[in-house]
């Protein structure tokens, strides 16, 4: 059942591939206020069952440049609190959105397309940061695996390292420690 709700709202937000002001897609789109909201949700449980799903994130991530846009200024997972995000402000790179999902196979598609790893702007910071924040183990080796600076800093919690710590990810934190964490970076808004 998740992967068919997560593939109807990817197709419903797929379908608004164009250059629209997220007000006006609120008032003439329904749905999209749902799907830019629940998608991610339902999709981080059913990815790697359903290849349909896979392709339609696939698709979203990666050449529905518009699609993207809109779902996310009508709504920032990582920001939940915010109506809207600031005006002129872009969204959050794909491989950030992916892996604070959780959506391995996304990631792992993001990178084998070249996606940068290390790419910094946005709330947490980077995708290394991202994964550590929500807990998700295997994006977090997978990043690794492909040259994730373990000491990145930036963020509301400053580094992978950090944002574990705060959530209470003990097998996270164990394993950012053993690729050379810095127990002693300080910084991030929280923590000061």
């Amino acid at each position: 059942a998740k992967a068919s709700i997560a593939t109807v709202c990817l197709a419903y937000l797929l379908h608004l591939d164009m250059e629209l002001p997220a007000k006006e897609i609120r008032q003439r789109f329904p749905l999209a206020q749902y799907s830019a909201r629940y998608w991610m949700t339902n999709a981080t449980v059913a990815e790697s069952k359903d290849n349909t799903l896979q392709g339609f994130i696939n698709k979203f991530f990666c050449y529905y440049r518009s699609s993207y846009r809109n779902c996310y200024s009508l709504y920032r997972p990582d920001r939940p609190w915010e109506d809207e995000p600031a005006k002129g402000e872009e969204p959050a790179s794909a491989l950030y959105y992916a892996s604070f999902g959780g959506l391995i196979n996304a990631v792992e598609y993001l990178l084998s397309q070249g996606a940068d790893v290390n790419t910094q702007g946005a709330y947490y910071g980077n995708a290394l940061q991202a994964a550590s924040y929500k807990g998700y183990e295997k994006v977090i080796e997978l990043l690794l695996s492909k040259g994730a600076d373990v000491n990145a800093r930036g963020g509301y919690y400053n580094s992978a390292l950090q944002a574990a710590s705060e959530k209470g990810y003990e097998k996270v934190v164990e394993l950012l420690l053993s690729k050379g964490a810095d127990v002693n970076a300080r910084g991030g808004y929280a923590l000061d």
